[in-house]
């Protein structure tokens, strides 16, 4: 279906991934790509689009808050990270043998279900 000023209408009907598209590139090369081919390069266009909007600090926030997840992933392991300095301790939920003469080696009792 043709529509006004050389645009193309589509049949909503028909799926994106069998509608075919043919364009001209700025080299000039004749490229044919389906209709759900473009939708995903826009979506990835538009993503990229709003990180270069992004303030900087709304860039750190977003990075902070991705450190304090890490940080309370690690902990929940037995790593604690404080302002830099990496420790372990032993976990609090689970119960536990620590191996004294090796330093540092702590052996999880697993319940047997």
């Amino acid at each position: 279906m043709a529509g006004t000023a050389g645009e193309d209408i589509f049949d909503v009907n028909i799926p994106a991934e069998k509608q075919r598209v043919t364009y001209q590139a700025k080299d000039g090369t004749i490229r044919t790509v389906t209709k759900a081919e473009l939708q995903e390069q826009m979506e990835a266009s538009e993503k990229l689009m709003q990180g270069l909007n992004e303030t900087w600090e709304e860039k750190m926030a977003k990075t902070q808050e991705i450190q304090k997840e890490r940080e309370k992933a690690l902990e929940e392991l037995g790593i604690t990270v404080d302002k830099g300095a990496v420790g372990v301790h032993t976990p609090k939920k689970m119960p536990h043998l620590v191996n004294l003469v090796s330093v540092g080696v702590c052996f999880p009792i697993r319940p047997i279900i």
